[in-house]
């Protein structure tokens, strides 16, 4: 791995440890990924490519129920895309890219729809230890920078698990909107 390390480029680990994570193969993906991160340091404590590889070995934990490493990662992450966000716009509307995951979001390069995606995954990651009110608050953010059906989808099942089963409705029906109106 040492010759492949030095020869290969960042995209490249990247992609082989999402492809590796896809499949199921988490100590590969983890240490494709963990080679992303370092690949991404290099390019800045404050660059695009160093959160998304933080977002991506986050899931690696999240997936395992590695809770508390998966949410340092996803929080450098989202402190990372906050400062490139607030130099690039302030709050508004944007489209995401639908991921292949029906749950993850993960986007490349848009400041508005990196941090939408960080705040969607650590809103999962607070779903999952049952923290609602978190997770909910979180959710709300990432709607109001870039609205996505993924995100209100995601939104609607956490809302259910917290309980709300009215208001998850009301988010169903805003995602089922959005969904027929890019037909």
């Amino acid at each position: 791995m040492r010759n492949a390390k030095n020869s290969m480029s960042w995209g490249r680990f990247s992609h082989f440890g999402k492809h590796a994570l896809e499949a199921g193969n988490f100590q590969e993906a983890e240490q494709l990924l963990r080679i992303a991160v370092e690949k991404a340091e290099s390019a800045g404590d404050l660059h695009w490519r160093l959160a998304t590889s933080l977002n991506n070995l986050a899931e690696v934990y999240r997936l395992q129920d590695r809770f508390d490493e998966a949410e340092a990662l996803y929080r450098r992450a989202s402190q990372i895309d906050e400062k490139l966000f607030e130099a690039n716009s302030t709050e508004r509307s944007a489209p995401l890219r639908e991921s292949g995951s029906r749950r993850l979001k993960i986007s490349y390069g848009d400041p508005a729809s990196d941090l939408a995606s960080d705040l969607n995954n650590l809103a999962l990651l607070c779903d999952a230890q049952g923290r609602y009110s978190e997770a909910i608050s979180l959710f709300r953010r990432a709607i109001r920078i870039a609205e996505s059906v993924l995100i209100l989808r995601n939104f609607a099942e956490t809302l259910r698990h917290a309980g709300q089963a009215d208001e998850a409705a009301e988010v169903d029906s805003r995602a089922d909107m959005l969904t027929s109106s890019r037909c």
